[in-house]
């Protein structure tokens, strides 16, 4: 699959079908993550993954129960990947924390690198850190910036509309209107 098409067939998945992710394709995932870019390339990120079943369920539950998603996305994956960032081993990125900005970026290739695989993903940024920290003993001087399940797809979500390229891009200066080439 061509990387475009992996952006265009990415969602969100919620469930999973109840199998492992072969070796191949998960070996392929963490190519994905190591080989991302970060900030003078100094890849402030640690990453936990996350196979077995009954931790992912207590990861689960560490997530904001006011939400659902993340729990329906966690409790059906055979696998979690808890994204870190080593705060003492990033440069700031403009007026962003380093650490954040990589770990977000790693992340990202991952969800692609799934996409192209036919693995589905759901980002998970509804967590309560220092629970999540403490039942994988994060040390400090790290923290746990996302979460994301992935898996076999069980369900086939239809896109969701998008908004129109002029009204998330401008040419040239902030809310100048852009009018292609």
């Amino acid at each position: 699959m061509e990387v475009m098409e992996a952006v265009r067939a990415r969602r969100s998945i919620r469930r999973y079908r109840p199998e492992p992710i072969p070796p191949e394709k998960e070996a392929a995932l963490l190519e994905a993550l190591r080989l991302s870019p970060s900030a003078g390339n100094r890849q402030p990120w640690r990453f936990i993954l996350v196979r077995d079943a009954e931790l992912i369920r207590r990861l689960a539950q560490e997530c904001c129960w006011e939400r659902l998603a993340p729990l329906r996305a966690l409790t059906t994956a055979p696998l979690a990947i808890v994204g870190c960032g080593v705060t003492g081993e990033c440069l700031p990125v403009g007026s962003l924390e380093g650490d954040v900005v990589d770990v977000v970026i790693a992340l990202q290739s991952v969800v692609l690198a799934a996409a192209s695989l036919g693995l589905g993903t759901c980002w998970i940024g509804a967590f309560y850190e220092e629970r999540v920290k403490a039942l994988l003993k994060v040390p400090e001087g790290a923290r746990v910036i996302a979460l994301l399940s992935v898996g076999v797809p069980d369900e086939q979500p239809p896109a969701r509309e998008r908004k129109a390229l002029g009204e998330v891009v401008y040419s040239d200066a902030y809310g100048e209107a852009y009018t292609g080439r």
